[in-house]
């Protein structure tokens, strides 16, 4: 989208910085998990203490990825640390963890559950629940505001959100979720 090739995607994450440029409609809220290699000890149980107990170990992450505001900064202690490697998509995240070049990486359910089988990761492979932040993260439908008007932008958020109160999304989503996790991913507010 930066490159001016795209004029929208799905399951991106506003910052100040993206509004200026892009409208976000949340049309779903994922939780993410640390999808973390065999190697890393059962003991480590945070991410804070990944980056203190296991100091060798990297992680990878999709290039300008916003996972959530708890993840964010130790994140970024991590590309301090020289132990982050950006890729360019999730099957790359895949990739790096299969051919054990890192030791772990986010994702959510519905990327993973398909991602581990496609990469033949099960059972080796452990999925943890490091995120501190109650509320899962929201994912925006963006839209290129060079290639959209306010209007036409309107017209796509009362789309999402349609699709939200009928129950559309639910049917969706529930493709790649269990029925619980698919009704908590589901966006109840508005646009914010």
């Amino acid at each position: 989208m930066e490159a001016g090739m795209l004029d929208m995607t799905g399951s991106a994450i506003e910052t100040p910085e993206r509004s200026k440029i892009y409208w976000f409609f949340n049309y779903i809220q994922l939780r993410q998990y640390a999808i973390l290699s065999a190697e890393v000890s059962a003991s480590i149980q945070s991410m804070e203490a990944f980056i203190q107990d296991a100091p060798s170990s990297r992680w990878a992450i999709v290039r300008s990825y916003s996972t959530s505001r708890y993840f964010d900064p130790l994140v970024t202690q991590l590309a301090v640390q020289r132990r982050l490697i950006e890729v360019a998509d999730e099957d790359a995240l895949f990739r790096l963890l299969a051919q054990r070049r890192v030791a772990g990486i986010f994702s959510t359910p519905m990327v993973y559950r398909q991602k581990i089988r496609l990469h033949g990761l099960e059972g080796k492979v452990r999925v943890a629940d490091w995120e501190r932040e109650e509320t899962p993260s929201p994912r925006s439908l963006v839209l290129n505001k060079r290639g959209f008007s306010e209007g036409e932008a309107r017209a796509w958020h009362q789309l999402l959100d349609g699709m939200n109160r009928d129950g559309t999304m639910l049917r969706l989503i529930s493709r790649y979720m269990s029925r619980d996790e698919a009704a908590a991913a589901v966006w109840a507010g508005g646009k914010r």
